[in-house]
């Protein structure tokens, strides 16, 4: 435990030293308006098409050469001065509302990662890989499955956060060299071998032991249980025959005297 303390310990440190977390960032934010899904093919206006924004991967020296980490996060958005509650709730919370897009390297157009109703409840992450165009296009749009117009429609706040794995493992580094004690890895150690001595994780002879005598005492229940109902039945029939022959009995002999 102690020599795995130390490795978890200088591995921040050294991690730290060697690889100062890089400061640069890469945030796009920007608004989707609601666009109806039956007018979609069909309407000449511009903001019924899908907002698109091209990345330069060059651009971004810190960036990994192969791997590439998106970061979306999505909120709704009310329009100012209108009251949910009074007009029917949102097309979101009926479930006919969501975004839908996809990721091209660009000029060649080649699809390499595309998403329908893409609604994540906290900011999701996605992992792409460069391609030799070194340029990709994210192209997004917010549809309206409700063509009945009796419920809102809300405008969807996005941004859109490029970093790399590396850059997110420094980050890690940083948090944990700063703001973690120094003695809760034996601490998490040390609870870990506790818990497991409590509920003997490695003996894997008692768990199957403790399995066995589980499914023998359900089973065991099952036809007790089925006994003591028979029993209980055949009880309840006995004693209303005793008390059928005592009363016919008593019949008899009052009709003798």
């Amino acid at each position: 435990m102690l020599f795995l303390f130390l490795w978890f310990t200088l591995h921040i440190v050294l991690g730290f030293a060697f690889n100062p977390i890089k400061q640069q960032d890469a945030v796009l934010q920007f608004e989707l308006p609601p666009v109806k899904n039956s007018l979609y093919l069909h309407s000449p206006n511009l903001n019924d098409k899908p907002f698109c924004v091209m990345i330069n991967i060059d651009d971004y020296p810190w960036l990994d050469q192969e791997d590439i980490l998106l970061q979306f996060d999505i909120s709704n958005k009310v329009p100012s001065g209108i009251n949910v509650d009074r007009f029917g709730g949102t097309s979101v919370s009926h479930g006919k509302q969501s975004v839908y897009f996809d990721i091209r390297s660009w000029p060649s157009g080649d699809l390499i990662r595309s998403k329908k109703r893409f609604d994540p409840q906290t900011p999701t992450s996605i992992l792409i890989r460069a391609t030799a165009d070194r340029t990709i296009e994210i192209c997004m749009i917010n549809f309206v499955f409700d063509g009945s117009w009796s419920s809102i429609d809300l405008t969807k706040s996005v941004t859109v956060s490029l970093t790399s794995p590396l850059q997110l493992k420094q980050q890690l580094q940083y948090f944990l060299y700063r703001y973690v004690p120094s003695e809760l890895p034996l601490t998490l150690i040390q609870c870990a071998a506790d818990f497991g001595e409590l509920v003997h994780v490695w003996d894997k002879g008692q768990l199957s032991m403790l399995e066995r005598e589980r499914r023998d005492l359900n089973e065991s229940t099952f036809t007790w249980v089925l006994y003591s109902f028979i029993i209980f039945l055949v009880s309840i029939t006995a004693c209303n025959a005793l008390i059928a022959w005592y009363i016919i009995a008593k019949i008899k002999r009052h009709r003798a005297l």
